[in-house]
């Protein structure tokens, strides 16, 4: 029943051939599958030559030989390499870091600039909801307390002395005393807190666990810097307007009281500013150009000692932070004793002249110390950073 040992009792020699020949064809046709799955375009057809060939040489093993020339795309590096292989360019220039973006708002031959002013939103989004995820909390308790204390006070205003001698009250005023001192410790906390916020948002974000993440988003280091510094100045701004707001509620139920004084205050100020209009509109600008910037300041300050105590320790960051903090703090009121003690800022304050040319010094010492702090901080992020 069976001729011969390589073949079964239903196969001839002419199912063989077809049989082997069909098998070499679909190795060329897998082969040429794979280079397709690498990205290089592969030939779907056959040589003429290896399609008219024998089945003997369709059945030999696959090589370089059997297998028809196709035109390989070679791989070659462009000639700005230097940005080839940069992650953070490479997503700039990207599609997908383009979505959503009008042509209008892209600029140059990369279309980096205006796709980098939207990292900056997506970082304040979070970082915003990261501080006042604790503020808020603190902006209506501390709301809370000024409106008890506005509730309290004008009834501690008609308890008569009998009142008080047979005890009916001492509770009440007990309450209300209490009332009165947490109100007065709340505007202290929030503005304390408001400020650890940020520091403490500041180290975990870029130089603690978060940072593994933070760091390899396709942001620069001017962004991160920047992110912190409007976040920071915003809530700090808005913690300074919620607790002026706190006080003209606690003083409301006295607006009969106030608004004379307040009304005879801004009278005198208005004469002030009618006599002196270049003067005082001069000194106006300074005053609210000096606060802004020593805001600014400030919380570059803040963020260098961050900088610092993170270079110092891999433990207890926060520590060594608040220990540079201290040392500033030390250092800056040795001097302010020193300049008061010799004279020197009252000489400067005796004439109109001499408070312009002192506040503009404040300004561009303030102004200076940022930027050279703001290079400080973006060498330590781009050289010195410890993540812990």
């Amino acid at each position: 029943m069976v001729s011969g040992n390589d073949k079964y009792w239903f196969e001839n020699d002419d199912d063989k051939e077809k049989n082997e020949g069909s098998q070499g064809t679909l190795g060329i046709a897998e082969e040429n599958e794979k280079e397709d799955l690498f990205g290089f375009e592969a030939s779907n057809t056959l040589d003429s030559s290896t399609a008219s060939a024998p089945s003997e040489n369709l059945t030999s093993p696959v090589t370089s030989a059997n297998v028809p020339p196709s035109d390989k795309p070679v791989f070659s590096v462009p000639e700005d390499s230097q940005d080839f292989f940069d992650p953070h360019e490479n997503h700039y220039r990207s599609d997908y870091a383009r979505r959503g973006i009008d042509e209008a708002d892209l600029n140059g031959d990369g279309k980096i600039k205006a796709v980098r002013g939207h990292m900056v939103k997506k970082l304040l989004k979070y970082d915003f909801r990261a501080l006042f995820k604790f503020l808020v909390p603190c902006y209506i308790v501390l709301g809370a307390l000024a409106v008890l204390c506005a509730i309290c006070l004008p009834i501690a205003e008609h308890i008569s002395a009998s009142d008080v001698e047979t005890g009916m009250v001492v509770p009440f005023m007990m309450a209300m005393s209490s009332i009165i001192m947490l109100y007065i410790v709340g505007v202290a906390l929030c503005s304390a807190i408001c400020i650890f916020n940020i520091a403490v948002r500041f180290l975990k974000n870029l130089f603690g666990a978060e940072g593994y993440l933070t760091l390899s988003i396709p942001a620069t280091s001017e962004e991160h810097i920047f992110s912190k510094l409007i976040s920071g100045f915003v809530t700090i701004f808005l913690t300074i307007l919620v607790a002026i707001a706190s006080i003209f509620i606690v003083a409301f139920p006295y607006w009969r009281e106030l608004f004379p004084a307040l009304e005879s205050f801004f009278a005198s100020l208005g004469e002030i500013y009618r006599e002196f209009p270049a003067d005082m509109a001069m000194l106006t600008i300074e005053i609210v150009f000096l606060l802004l910037i020593g805001i600014i300041f400030n919380l570059q300050i803040v963020y260098a000692c961050v900088c610092v105590g993170q270079m110092i320790v891999n433990k207890s960051r926060a520590g060594a932070a608040a220990i540079a903090y201290v040392i500033y703090l030390a250092v800056s009121q040795v001097i302010y004793i020193f300049f008061m003690s010799t004279g020197f800022l009252g000489g400067l304050i005796d004439s109109s002249v001499a408070a312009h040319l002192f506040l503009w010094i404040l300004i561009v010492l303030a102004a200076g110390g940022s930027v050279g702090l703001f290079f400080f901080e973006r060498y330590v992020l781009k050289n010195k950073v410890n993540l812990g």
